[in-house]
């Protein structure tokens, strides 16, 4: 597409701040997993300590079995309290209907630990002039939630 030279304007301004709100997101991604690692049942992907992300999704796995319930029930719960989440990565790439017009053969396919984290995978809000507090909050309902079903 084309942009007009006003978004262009903003595009140009908006890159200065880029480092910050990288550090932002960090400080909230931080905040997460020091509230949510004492949760049983809930971990997070890993990032290589010579990597950077720019955390553009929160993506937290819940394990059912240790967590109490499933993602799609969290997701309903948080939902009650005004908290939305996103499923990302489902289904799975190879089990699109796309993918399986292209290859057939894809139907023979079992990828266990693709589809395991494309079914518990949750995006929790995320956005750089996230407040504390908000983090906060939505820790404790998922804590809160996670205590009254187990």
């Amino acid at each position: 597409g084309k942009m007009s030279e006003f978004h262009a304007a903003i595009a140009i301004e908006s890159l200065g701040l880029i480092s910050q709100s990288i550090i932002n997101r960090m400080t909230i991604v931080n905040l997460y997993k020091e509230r949510l690692l004492q949760i049983p049942g809930i971990t997070f992907q890993e990032v290589d300590s010579e990597n950077v992300s720019t955390f553009k999704d929160f993506g937290v796995l819940i394990h059912p079995g240790k967590y109490g319930m499933n993602r799609d029930s969290l997701q309903n719960d948080l939902e009650n309290e005004n908290i939305f989440t996103k499923k990302y990565f489902y289904p799975s790439l190879h089990q699109m209907d796309a993918y399986k017009i292209l290859f057939p053969e894809l139907d023979k396919i079992k990828l266990k630990n693709t589809e395991y984290v494309a079914n518990n995978i949750i995006s929790l809000p995320i956005y750089s002039h996230m407040s504390l507090d908000t983090v906060e909050k939505i820790c404790y309902s998922i804590d809160r939630i996670q205590r009254h079903r187990t």
